[in-house]
C-alpha cells in the first residue's frame, strides 16, 4: 500500500479476497511458491521437473498481469459501474493472435537463421585436420608421438578408427556449393 492510500489498499485487499481471489491465488502460487522448489538439489538437477517449473512460473507471469487488468476493469472509482469483467470477441482474438504472430516469427527465425549446420557443409577449421601418413591416419600432433603397438591400448584403437573414419580420401574433391541440392 504505497502512500497509505485507503484506494490502494483497498484494490490490494479485493485482489487477494474479492471475486478475482482465484486468480490472484494462481498468481502467487507459481510465481512464489513453485520458484521455491529450486532450493532443492534434485529438482535443480531434474530437467523435467525444471522445464515443468519453468512453465507454471511462465503462468504465473501471465495470470500477475490478469490479475492487473482484470480487477482494474471490473472494479472502477464508481461502485455503479462495478461488475465482473468478460473478454470481448476482440480481445479474445487479439490474444490468440499473439501466438500466431509468435509462432509466425518463431518460425522465420528458424527458417533463416538455423540454429545447427546444414549438412554436407565444410569441416569446422578449429578441428586439426587428420593427414595420411602410410597406412594410418594421424593428425601433426599424433605423428611426433611413438606410436603404441596395436591392441595394447583399447582406447588408441578406438581412437585410431575414429580418425580413419574422419579422414579426407586423397582422390576427394573440395565440397563445393554448387553440389548441394536446395530444398
Amino acid at each position: 500500500m504505497y502512500g497509505a492510500n485507503p484506494n490502494e489498499g483497498f484494490t490490494f485487499i479485493n485482489r487477494a479476497f474479492g471475486p478475482y481471489a482465484w486468480a490472484y491465488w494462481v498468481m502467487v502460487t507459481c510465481n512464489v511458491i513453485t520458484p521455491q522448489l529450486f532450493w532443492f538439489k534434485a529438482v535443480r538437477r531434474n530437467t523435467t521437473m525444471v522445464w515443468v517449473l519453468s512453465l507454471l512460473v511462465n503462468v504465473g507471469m501471465w495470470f500477475e498481469r490478469f490479475v492487473i487488468i482484470g480487477t482494474s476493469l471490473a472494479r472502477d472509482f464508481l461502485p455503479s459501474s462495478w461488475g465482473y469483467y468478460s473478454p470481448s470477441v476482440v480481445e479474445i482474438f487479439t490474444f490468440f493472435g499473439t501466438f500466431g504472430v509468435f509462432a509466425t516469427l518463431f518460425l522465420l527465425f528458424i527458417r533463416f537463421l538455423p540454429s545447427c549446420r546444414w549438412p554436407r557443409s565444410r569441416p569446422s577449421p578449429r578441428r586439426p585436420m587428420p593427414i595420411r601418413a602410410g597406412n594410418t591416419t594421424r593428425t601433426k600432433s599424433q605423428q611426433n608421438q611413438n606410436p603404441k603397438e596395436p591392441g595394447s591400448n583399447p582406447q588408441a584403437e578406438t581412437d585410431r578408427r575414429a580418425e580413419r573414419r574422419w579422414s579426407i580420401p586423397q582422390n576427394s574433391k573440395p565440397i563445393s556449393h554448387h553440389h548441394i541440392p536446395k530444398p
